[in-house]
């Protein structure tokens, strides 16, 4: 508040009209109201077009850390979580061009440079309308190296993906995208650093930990070995979030073009995870985040190819069929990946990917799994499988039209047939079966 009485004395045009709006803005009892009363967008006429290029830049300096820290919105937790989101809903007013200064201070915490001595301080100085022209993604996650991440403490990483994930959430896509590539690249490389911490304790124990600058407390003995653990538990809990931000866009922005090097931290991050992916079919109740990613890449012509990068990574989805004890979420999750994939093959355009290339190689991984889903002894026992739908139907149809194998098509024959027995002859599944049975 004293900065803005300091700043009110020069008595500037551009200040002197919103004296009350900016001293409401910081002090939390009046915020939430301001918040409703007030307006930023250029629709609402309440800021002077010729003012635009001086108080917004005060603006967001002033709400950039009420949404960095909730402690300085409001004493409890979720009160705090929907105060954030009401400032992310009132800056989602401005137009696209005009935020890439709150961007550039929402990742200032993580950059741990001098920003004197770097090109990179004119993002925090230049006005509005000139940031936007030398706002570039690349100049910043260069200097968001696997050394700085570890230095950062465990509370900044995790504000800035809980942020993250709320700018996803309140933001549109016009007002996202041209700073997806920088929330994702910051997102990919703390993904990175999760694994690269949780692979290193299981090569060299818990000394690895050590790297993590915010772990650095100063405990002996059992308690260290408890603070190790929890730091564990930590690290895996921000490789799920990360995860789950990933998941977020992938299901939102599905036509998106995601570069090379995203994909590359993506997939050496979670090579880990794909090894023992099968498992997750024997231990989850629901589908993680990781496979919402992968169902996600599944519907998408330009993604698909990706998930044939890990060899397995495909038939140990098809696999997770064969596990008793997979939970109906999972085994639903997966019969959605198949039909996305042989879905892709029926679209009009198909020629520009060969998803029926990538997919026989794992044919017989495929028919084998639905064959003991539907005919192992416990089958009858899953409500999918009693009540089975148009999809899976849709999954026998399209599949018979890759089958030119004897065995694989007794296999399929052996799931259909009992299937056409129990349909009406004049319903819809009785003729999508028969037609299965003609390709």
């Amino acid at each position: 508040m004293k900065v803005v009485d300091c700043l009110l004395n020069w008595k500037d045009d551009f200040l002197l009209p919103y004296a009350e709006h900016l001293k409401n803005l910081i002090n939390p009892k009046n915020l939430r109201e301001e918040l409703t009363s007030w307006s930023l967008s250029k629709e609402s006429h309440l800021i002077e077009e010729h003012h635009r290029t001086h108080i917004l830049p005060l603006i967001m300096r002033i709400l950039a850390p009420k949404v960095r820290k909730l402690k300085t919105l409001a004493s409890r937790k979720h009160k705090s979580l929907h105060h954030r989101r009401a400032v992310l809903g009132f800056l989602a007013q401005l137009d696209a061009n005009e935020l890439p200064l709150f961007f550039a201070l929402l990742i200032k915490p993580l950059l741990c440079i001098s920003l004197e001595n770097h090109d990179i301080s004119k993002w925090f100085w230049s006005s509005s309308e000139h940031l936007a022209d030398e706002f570039e993604t690349s100049s910043v996650l260069k200097y968001f190296t696997m050394d700085k991440i570890l230095k950062l403490s465990w509370k900044k990483r995790y504000a800035f993906l809980h942020v993250t994930e709320d700018i996803l959430g309140v933001f549109d896509e016009l007002h996202v995208k041209p700073y997806l590539d920088l929330l994702m690249g910051c997102t990919a490389r703390i993904l990175e650093s999760c694994t690269f911490i949780l692979d290193s304790v299981k090569i060299s124990g818990f000394s690895s930990l050590e790297k993590c600058s915010s772990l650095h407390e100063k405990v002996t003995g059992a308690e260290n070995q408890i603070v190790s653990s929890t730091a564990t538990k930590q690290f895996k809990e921000q490789r799920s979030l990360c995860l789950r931000i990933i998941s977020l866009v992938l299901n939102k922005y599905e036509a998106y073009e995601f570069g090379f090097e995203f994909w590359d931290l993506f997939f050496t991050s979670v090579k880990p995870l794909v090894c023992g992916f099968k498992q997750e079919g024997a231990s989850s109740e629901k589908p993680s985040s990781l496979f919402s990613c992968f169902l996600a890449m599944s519907r998408s012509s330009k993604l698909v190819e990706l998930l044939f990068r890990e060899k397995n990574l495909v038939p140990d989805i098809f696999s997770i069929l064969t596990v008793p004890t997979a939970s109906e979420a999972i085994l639903s999750c997966v019969l959605n990946f198949v039909e996305n994939l042989l879905n892709l093959n029926s679209e009009p355009h198909h020629e520009d990917n060969d998803v029926k290339g990538l997919l026989v190689p794992h044919l017989d991984t495929l028919v084998c799994s639905l064959h003991y889903l539907f005919k192992c002894n416990n089958a009858m026992k899953r409500k999918l499988v009693k009540c089975t739908g148009e999809r899976e139907l849709r999954i026998f149809k399209l599949l018979s039209g890759y089958i030119n194998n004897p065995l694989a098509a007794n296999k399929l024959v052996d799931v259909v047939l009992p299937l056409l027995t129990k349909a009406a002859p004049d319903s819809g599944w009785y003729f999508i079966l028969i037609s299965t049975f003609a390709m």
